[in-house]
């Protein structure tokens, strides 16, 4: 018997990213991925290569002399890298790194590996459909959610889904059932992130769990465009524009004003109802403020907190 303490979960987000940028990236040399706005995740990412290449980039020296001698896999998890830091240059400024573009978000990433043994979606189906080890076959199905949740983006990945129908209704069977049994709060959040990903469920996919296990979303105001945190947990129920996290003075804020969940419909009661069956009260709670009202402290106008994080993530992808 091993006499090593156990181990706390880590959660990990997965990015699908084109080739040749996949391979770059796992050569260490390029350690910056640019994307249209910010994003607020900070942690570990599996690096997952679409099924597409942007052939066009061959072309790039840079790419040309990073790549060559390089086999190109596509349709995998290549790697693992840590998310340090989202920044953008200040305007006329020099481009901080030779991959970064000019105007993009760019995410700071280190830490980056290479897998030895590249990860498919048949490989997890049937690590989750044999194993009887919860914690691996829950990370499995994590893994599979993350590769789905970016099955139907810009960069051309959308046929892993169609290739792998049997796999992922596999996939779909096993989480309904550890979904069931969870008894995690974070735990929960990500099976539930990762049916809607196995479902095909556009938006919340990669939105939900963010926000339950975080306890606050990052959405613009639909008026005046105020980058606005919904804060939804122990801190309380309300939306700022502060900095409520690090600052030492008080933010302003707006309380949220709940949804009634017999007033609830459409995705927004399916999933307050799965919850409740489940027997998780407080996600339960959780979800009356997600699918609820929010107003921005800045322009006191009043908007749904559901709508506008998929108004966010709908423009970025």
């Amino acid at each position: 018997m091993s006499n090593h303490p156990p181990v706390a979960p880590v959660w990990i987000r997965g990015i699908t990213i084109r080739q040749p940028w996949t391979t770059c990236i796992l050569t260490g040399e390029r350690t910056i991925k640019n994307r249209p706005r910010h994003w607020s995740w900070r942690g570990w990412l599996l690096l997952h290569s679409g099924q597409s290449v942007d052939t066009p980039a061959f072309r790039n020296p840079l790419v040309a002399r990073t790549i060559r001698g390089r086999h190109l896999h596509t349709g995998a998890i290549l790697g693992v890298a840590r998310l340090t830091a989202c920044h953008q240059d200040p305007d006329k400024a020099a481009p901080c790194d030779p991959w970064a573009h000019p105007g993009s978000h760019h995410l700071a990433l280190a830490d980056i590996h290479e897998l030895a043994l590249q990860l498919r979606c048949p490989a997890l189906a049937g690590r989750v459909a044999s194993g009887d080890d919860r914690e691996q076959a829950g990370s499995a199905l994590n893994l599979a959610g993350a590769i789905l949740a970016g099955s139907n983006q810009p960069h051309g990945a959308g046929d892993v889904r169609a290739q792998h129908v049997a796999e992922v209704e596999i996939l779909l069977v096993v989480v309904n059932e550890y979904l069931r049994t969870a008894s995690d709060r974070s735990e929960y959040a990500y099976l539930l992130e990762s049916m809607l990903s196995f479902e095909g469920v556009v938006s919340w996919r990669e939105d939900l769990a963010w926000g339950l296990v975080n306890e606050e979303y990052e959405v613009s105001c639909p008026s005046c465009q105020a980058n606005l945190f919904i804060v939804i947990g122990e801190r309380g129920f309300f939306s700022t524009s502060g900095d409520y996290a690090l600052s030492e003075d008080d933010v302003e804020t707006t309380p949220l004003r709940p949804a009634n969940p017999a007033d609830m419909d459409g995705i927004g009661r399916r999933l307050h109802d799965i919850v409740l069956t489940d027997g998780h009260q407080d996600v339960a709670n959780a979800m009356t403020y997600v699918f609820g009202d929010a107003t921005c402290p800045d322009c006191e106008t009043g908007f749904s907190v559901a709508d506008q994080v998929s108004s966010d993530w709908s423009a970025t992808h």
